[in-house]
């Protein structure tokens, strides 16, 4: 969610004839909202988005032996994280093809959630304390199990306990507060 992605489509006539008003569409599986930079001479709709996403490419003419590129940037959204982003895109023309099986092609790319930080937090100590004693220990362990550090983490301590009396021993690069 929020990088972009690139695709690269080349649109090419193989032949024998030039094809004459030249069309492209390119469908995306998912209402997207892409940039398209076309090839030099072609004219493209804006985006038709409801469940998928089209975008219609056209030419007057597209000479034969002719191969020319189109970008289409797409910047993924929070929603799309964990799915597969489709394109497909087909080409045809008024001028008669004599292969017409290599008029579309296809790719599809998975959506991944950025990398985030997994905090797990356990505690070690007596559950119960006989009235008579003065003192317990506990150990708490914090842990991040994620892909990236954790921003600014703070743990918070709260128990009915004297607050004059307790005393926290914090390890290297943390930094404890008593609240009265």
């Amino acid at each position: 969610p929020g990088e972009t992605a690139t695709f690269t489509v080349d649109v090419g006539n193989n032949g024998p004839d030039a094809a004459a008003f030249a069309a492209v569409a390119f469908v995306f599986d998912q209402a997207v909202e892409p940039v398209v930079t076309p090839a030099t001479g072609w004219a493209c709709s804006p985006p038709d988005a409801t469940t998928t996403t089209t975008v219609t490419c056209t030419i007057d003419t597209l000479a034969a032996g002719a191969t020319q590129s189109f970008s289409l940037a797409v910047t993924a959204t929070t929603a799309q994280a964990g799915t597969t982003l489709g394109l497909a895109a087909a080409a045809q023309s008024q001028t008669p093809d004599p292969t017409t099986a290599n008029d579309g092609a296809q790719a599809a790319l998975q959506v991944l959630l950025p990398p985030q930080a997994d905090l797990s937090l356990s505690i070690d100590g007596p559950a119960t304390l006989p009235r008579t004693t003065f003192r317990a220990e506990y150990v708490f362990t914090l842990a991040n199990n994620g892909g990236v550090a954790a921003a600014q983490p703070t743990l918070v301590i709260d128990g009915n306990t004297m607050t004059a009396t307790a005393s926290v021993q914090a390890p290297a690069g943390w930094h404890c507060s008593k609240q009265y």
